[in-house]
């Protein structure tokens, strides 16, 4: 997807329902549609009374910018080879019951602007052929959403320019509605089941104690990947610019929009991983946390060591601290285990190869490692000298050189102390409600 003069577009972090059904219908038309250079969400009916007169634009939402909130207008532009938007006007409650989960269905417009002739001038020179596209649309969302939560129904398709904007004031209307542009809106209902348990709006606790967070949904590419993109950056969203990074492009992992719990990430492929050098994320000496969610989905290749999930190195060989998977030959089979490897102290759980978040945290008195909210073992180890970690690496443990993994990683969360077992509560909460772990 290509944003032509419009600032990028924040993924949504929390999207449910209405939300999460609309991501996806947008990918598909992104993947589906060739001439969809502006694909965006779910757009608002906003006010403009800059020009002394009262008129409503659709704008997309950009986030807090400078302390404010901040929009885009997305009004036709013949600039914009083919863009569309999504027009939510009504959520109804089919089957209420008190107690009760229900069902809702969503009066959902889709409206669409195009430049025939930045699509093909040559068919444009003997016909206004907007048919053509409105028949390809059509068939994404007829044929190309099977499989899907949600269920989407046609029930017209508006052609004429008033009805197309029938909520919105355009400038110049009677320019618009004239080749090479043209405008046609899918009205849809979208139906859905309501989004059970309803997840929280809570972040990860102690924002401020964060040294690294690394998350699929913002800061790779700088904000800006499309799914299958090769990723060179991702950025820390802690604020402190902890931003991992691979510049070799046959290591880079690919950005896939779509991974656990329908939530972007990166994937590596066994040749691929990211690092970050000679920087301590830690500056205290015997507290910290580390958390990763992440998926195995192909067993490691050799019987130790076999897929790193993340590595902290200090220098020595092999690293003091890292989160890898293992073959283990138990009575006479080769069975995976996720292997905790910490001070040569480690203990497992059988690799499933199921998404997992799994975390350490460690304190002056010593370590406990968590899977999916469960306590799996606390270990004594004394004092240690985590601020001697310099070297960080996601998807591998000696940048390259062993044990890369396969598989996903959506998400990387490092304190520089260690959580409260009500702060693991709140955090573990927050990766069960995005993750559905």
């Amino acid at each position: 997807m290509i944003l032509l003069q419009n600032p990028s577009i924040p993924v949504a972090t929390n999207a449910i329902e209405i939300d999460a059904a609309i991501i996806d219908i947008q990918s598909h038309l992104d993947s589906g549609l060739l001439w969809l250079t502006n694909g965006y969400g779910r757009a608002y009916k906003n006010v403009d009374s800059t020009q002394g007169n009262t008129v409503y634009y659709p704008e997309v939402y950009l986030g807090t910018q400078n302390n404010s909130q901040r929009y885009t207008n997305i009004s036709p532009d013949n600039d914009k080879q083919g863009q569309c938007f999504f027009f939510v006007t009504k959520e109804t409650i089919s089957q209420f019951q008190p107690g009760m989960h229900s069902f809702l269905s969503y009066d959902t417009a889709i409206i669409f602007s195009v430049n025939l002739e930045l699509i093909n001038s040559a068919l444009l020179g003997t016909e206004i052929y907007q048919q053509i596209l409105v028949a390809q649309v059509r068939d994404v969302l007829t044929r190309q959403l099977l499989g899907s939560s949600y269920q989407l129904k046609i029930n017209s398709v508006d052609l004429l320019f008033d009805n197309v904007f029938s909520e919105f004031d355009l400038k110049d209307a009677a320019q618009l509605e004239k080749a090479p542009l043209s405008h046609f809106r899918f009205n849809c209902s979208i139906t859905l089941p309501e989004a059970c348990p309803v997840p929280s709006l809570t972040p990860p606790p102690l924002l401020g104690n964060m040294s690294l967070w690394l998350k699929g949904d913002a800061g790779i590419n700088g904000g800006g990947a499309s799914d299958g993109d090769s990723v060179f950056l991702w950025e820390d969203q802690s604020g402190n610019s902890n931003h991992f990074s691979q510049l070799v492009a046959v290591n880079q992992p690919e950005y896939k929009a779509s991974l656990i719990n329908s939530r972007p990430g990166i994937f590596v492929n066994g040749s691929e991983w990211m690092q970050l050098l000679s920087t301590s994320l830690f500056t205290n000496i015997t507290k910290g946390s580390v958390w990763i969610v992440g998926q195995q989905t192909i067993a490691p290749p050799n019987v130790i060591n076999g897929g790193v999930f993340w590595s902290m190195d200090d220098g020595s060989q092999p690293p003091l601290l890292s989160l890898y998977t293992e073959r283990v030959p138990v009575w006479g089979n080769n069975i995976q285990f996720y292997d905790l490897y910490l001070y040569k102290t480690q203990t497992v759980l059988p690799q499933d190869n199921q998404p997992h978040y799994l975390g350490i945290n460690k304190d002056a008195a010593g370590v406990v490692y968590y899977a999916d909210s469960d306590t799996l073992i606390a270990t004594n180890l004394g004092v240690e000298n985590w601020d001697n970690y310099i070297d960080f690496y996601i998807g591998d443990q000696f940048g390259g050189t062993n044990a890369t993994m396969i598989g996903n990683i959506c998400e990387f969360i490092v304190y520089d102390t260690d959580l409260s077992p009500t702060e693991v509560t709140e955090l573990t909460s927050y990766f069960n409600a995005k993750y559905g772990i």
